[in-house]
């Protein structure tokens, strides 16, 4: 945990001002909440009962928002070298943890996270809101033509600008 801890604090106020508050503390708790959930699963799905470490996925997803951020191992900090391939190195480290049975760390955890954070990064994410945008614009269409009432179409424009 304190590893996590002097990690964080390392890179934290870089990604903040990236982010801003409000963007930083959702990524942050959602994917700590998620990696927790995917860590108690893999743990009853294996029987390896023990505690589970949220805040190693979460993490794992924050370093994903500054790939070229510069970090280092807390007893050698003159080893530097970029969160993007600490993030591979980790998910190759826990990858193989998973499938060999490793108990050492939280792996289900670390891969959670880091899935959490690519994700939030990706096409994906930013092509389903593309699709919801243009929903509710050919909805509106079709209202505007005649076809829905005024307390409808002014639930839409109110939809849209939230």
């Amino acid at each position: 945990m304190a590893a996590n801890t002097y990690v964080l604090w390392s890179f934290s106020s870089s990604i903040v001002n990236i982010l801003g508050q409000e963007q930083f503390m959702a990524l942050y708790l959602s994917a700590g909440v998620i990696s927790n959930v995917v860590s108690y699963v893999g743990k009853v799905a294996t029987g390896r009962y023990g505690p589970s470490l949220g805040a190693c996925g979460a993490i794992a997803a924050v370093c994903t928002k500054i790939p070229e951020g510069r970090l280092a191992i807390i007893f050698l900090p003159m080893l530097m070298f970029t969160a993007w391939n600490a993030l591979k190195a980790i998910i190759a480290m826990d990858t193989a943890g998973m499938i060999r049975g490793w108990k050492f760390f939280d792996h289900a955890a670390h891969l959670a996270g880091a899935l959490c954070g690519i994700w939030s990064l990706s096409d994906i994410r930013l092509r389903v809101l593309q699709g919801l945008k243009q929903c509710v614009e050919q909805t509106r269409v079709y209202c505007e033509s005649g076809f829905c009432s005024t307390a409808e179409l002014k639930e839409l424009n109110e939809q849209e600008q939230a």
